[in-house]
């Protein structure tokens, strides 16, 4: 019986060890990039192609009170491994997850006060992971 139980508890904790919850410095890399583009003068590009602090190929924003489950059955995507994100009962936050080989492998809960992203629930490969403040103060995604 106690091998039974021990096998059952090491079952459980290799299924936890890859969820995924916001990671707070990866939503303070992201919201700092767009604060600083919303002071400047003129419309910059803000390039988020560029974070490499851990390997990714495609994205996904999702804005205020998105559900998961349904967001998975219309991409035909798995997002089992997420837990503890607000986006299905907040509107402050949009959240960002970041994908590798199809499989979410970061996300981040980023404040709506750095402007919405019209561009929701859709895969943007990393490439074109580049956007640009509207004079609403909305990140538009850049058409490529």
């Amino acid at each position: 019986m106690k091998k039974i139980i021990t096998i059952l508890l090491v079952a459980l904790c290799a299924c936890q060890s890859n969820t995924l919850t916001s990671d707070s410095e990866l939503a303070a890399s992201i919201e700092s990039r767009f604060l600083t583009t919303a002071f400047q003068v003129t419309a910059s590009t803000i390039d988020l192609s560029n974070l490499d602090d851990f390997a990714w190929d495609n994205m996904l924003i999702l804005g205020p009170y998105t559900s998961i489950a349904q967001t998975e059955k219309d991409l035909n995507i798995d997002l089992g491994n997420i837990n503890g994100d607000k986006i299905a009962e907040s509107d402050a936050i949009n959240l960002m997850i970041f994908f590798q080989n199809n499989e979410a492998v970061k996300m981040a809960e980023i404040s709506r006060g750095i402007g919405d992203f019209p561009d929701l629930s859709v895969m943007i490969e990393k490439g074109r992971a580049k956007f640009v403040k509207t004079q609403s103060g909305d990140n538009q995604l850049i058409k490529q």
